[in-house]
């Protein structure tokens, strides 16, 4: 079921703080996001869900082995790329409000 809800970022903005601030592991991160985003049956709208989607493929990507990011993948992401990633979404999430 699909809620139609005006968010207060749906906590989007939280997570990824804490992620920033070394508060949880990449792991936990990578985790809760992805179950955020694939489970919550929220109806994000025109301005959040292309931003949560773009950072969503971020996260999916983000991989600390060497091989998969020597590949020059455009679909693997490093830590660097994933917190830079993770700043610049909160930055926009935080526009939003």
């Amino acid at each position: 079921m699909i809620r139609k809800i005006m968010p207060e970022l749906y906590g989007y903005d939280k997570l990824i703080e804490q992620f920033l601030n070394h508060e949880i592991s990449i792991e936990q991160f990578e985790r809760e996001y992805t179950d955020k985003f694939l489970r919550s049956g929220i109806w994000f709208g025109e301005d959040l869900f292309p931003l949560l989607d773009w950072f969503f493929v971020i996260v999916e990507g983000y991989t600390d082995d060497p091989e998969f990011l020597e590949s020059g993948s455009p679909f693997d992401s490093s830590e660097t790329q994933l917190r830079d990633a993770a700043a610049e979404t909160l930055q926009k999430l935080r526009a939003l409000k």
